[in-house]
C-alpha cells in the first residue's frame, strides 16, 4: 500500500530544509555582520592602528592570512613599527599589500595580534571619518 501523498509531504519539507541546514555549511558559515561605529570599534579594540600592508602570506587551506604591517600611527598602545597581524576563519579580513588601512586588532594569549571583518577595519581611501575621529583622541606613546 503506498503512503498517502498528503500524509507524507509534509514530514518530506522537515527532511529537505534538515539537508540543507546541515548538508550545505557552507551557507550556513557566511560572516554577516553589522560594521561598528568608530567609537564601537575603538571600544571593543584592544589595539587600533593606521598604516601599510607591507606583505600578504596564506598560512594554510583554511583560509587563514598573515599581515606584515608597517604601524605609522597608533592608538591605545604604542606598537613596533612593524608588527604581524593574522586574520582568519570566515570573517577574515581582506587587505592587499602596498594599501593603507585603519585596523582595529585583538591581542591573543600568545601576544599575537588578529583581525577581522566586523571589527570596524577600512582602506584609507574610506577612512576619512574613522581618521578623524582617531586623531581627535591621544595617540600612544
Amino acid at each position: 500500500m503506498q503512503p498517502d501523498w498528503p500524509d507524507f509531504y509534509p514530514p518530506l519539507r522537515v527532511i529537505v530544509a534538515a539537508v540543507m541546514v546541515v548538508g550545505l555549511p557552507g551557507f550556513a558559515l557566511a560572516c554577516r555582520c553589522i560594521e561598528p561605529s568608530p567609537a564601537q570599534a575603538y571600544k571593543a579594540a584592544q589595539g587600533v592602528v593606521f598604516g601599510e600592508v607591507i606583505s600578504v602570506r596564506k598560512e594554510n587551506e583554511r583560509g587563514d592570512v598573515v599581515y606584515v604591517f608597517e604601524v605609522a600611527e597608533s592608538w591605545k598602545h604604542n606598537l613596533e613599527r612593524q608588527i604581524t597581524i593574522h586574520s582568519g576563519t570566515t570573517c577574515s579580513f581582506n587587505a592587499n599589500a602596498g594599501l593603507k588601512y585603519v585596523l582595529f586588532l585583538r591581542q591573543t594569549k600568545s601576544g599575537n595580534y588578529d583581525t577581522g571583518q566586523c571589527m570596524g577595519n577600512q582602506s584609507e581611501a574610506k577612512a576619512g571619518p574613522t581618521l578623524q575621529y582617531l586623531r581627535a583622541m591621544k595617540p600612544a606613546k
